[in-house]
């Protein structure tokens, strides 16, 4: 798929999801239900944000909305800083320490499973773009995770991923994020793996 294609794509649903909340707000698919013996609560509509991809250097805001207890639909953009390497373990590779990148955004769409086999825990497929000067990272990821809530407003998810990346240079510079233990840029799709932090927030 082209990438320009790609990153309208994403753009667009995760538009449709906000605007969706706001014109929803006074009539849920479902109200929310809280299961203090499971320490879980359920929401319609949160907002939340990853620890690990802030001290990445990707600012993301994400936004998820639950269709039923086991459907959920996340999107989120991010402004992007430089990068470093606390966000994941790339394997053959390793991060070149001359990239540079002023700054750039981030786009990220993930379709969610919840109550299997548990009923607080999460299966979730990742798929992100983040586009730096010269330079485009894509990635699809699996992941699973678990949710704790501390009150019907505020909640915890730790997830794992594991999937791969892939890097495109452009422009008349090219640039490279990855490279191998030759410092040669790395050109075909890298297995990564990583952890996720997110604290959420529910908005009803």
């Amino acid at each position: 798929m082209n990438l320009t294609i790609y990153l309208k794509f994403v753009w667009i649903l995760c538009t449709l999801l906000i605007a969706d909340s706001a014109l929803s707000q006074t009539s849920y698919f479902y109200q929310k239900r809280v299961y203090p013996e499971k320490k879980l609560t359920i929401f319609n509509n949160v907002i939340k944000t990853d620890l690990v991809s802030l001290a990445s250097g990707d600012l993301a805001l994400l936004y998820e909305r639950r269709f039923n207890e086991r459907f959920g639909l996340e999107g989120g953009a991010g402004f992007l800083l430089q990068p470093n390497a606390v966000s994941s373990f790339v394997v053959f590779a390793q991060q070149c320490d001359n990239f540079k990148s002023n700054s750039g955004f981030s786009l990220l769409v993930s379709p969610r499973l919840y109550s299997w086999p548990f009923s607080n825990n999460l299966n979730c497929i990742l798929v992100r773009a983040k586009q730096y000067e010269n330079l485009t990272v894509g990635e699809i990821s699996y992941g699973f995770g678990y949710i704790l809530s501390f009150s019907d407003k505020v909640f915890m998810e730790t997830s794992f991923y594991v999937g791969l990346i892939q890097q495109w240079p452009s422009g008349n510079k090219p640039n490279y994020l990855y490279e191998n233990n030759m410092d040669i840029p790395y050109k075909d799709p890298i297995l990564q793996m990583k952890i996720s932090v997110i604290i959420g927030f529910a908005l009803n």
